[in-house]
């Protein structure tokens, strides 16, 4: 038995939402800046070659897990984390530790930047 650990997030714990139910929520973004924030824990490489707009790079050793809540993510309504497909383990590593240090909404985008492009979303360059 583990001592001082809580409850384990595992993958039962993840809410998926797809790339088409994240395009319309950045239409509400135009209403309402801090309906969700979306989080790529690529590597900086990876994030600077190509990532959905306005998205953050925040990679896992960024969050550890004793983590307290950021007042700048708390602000958001959503937190979105996506990776480069469905075989994306930081992504999901980071959805995971999101909820574990308290996020109260945290969504998996397990489509990642493939479904992304597919339903016709934006893709930026640089950081």
């Amino acid at each position: 038995m583990l001592t001082g650990c809580g409850k384990a997030t595992t993958d039962k714990d993840i809410v998926v939402i797809s790339a088409t139910d994240v395009l319309a929520l950045r239409d509400r973004l135009k209403e309402s800046p801090k309906a969700v924030e979306l989080i790529d824990p690529r590597p900086a490489a990876r994030f600077e070659e190509g990532h959905i707009p306005g998205a953050k790079n925040i990679n896992l050793p960024a969050v550890p897990p004793d983590a307290k809540l950021d007042r700048a993510m708390q602000d958001f309504e959503m937190l979105v984390v996506y990776g480069e497909n469905p075989a994306s383990p930081s992504a999901r590593a980071m959805t995971k530790r999101l909820i574990s240090v308290g996020y109260p909404d945290v969504r998996f985008m397990a489509g990642g930047l493939e479904e992304w492009r597919e339903k016709g979303g934006e893709i930026v360059t640089g950081h």
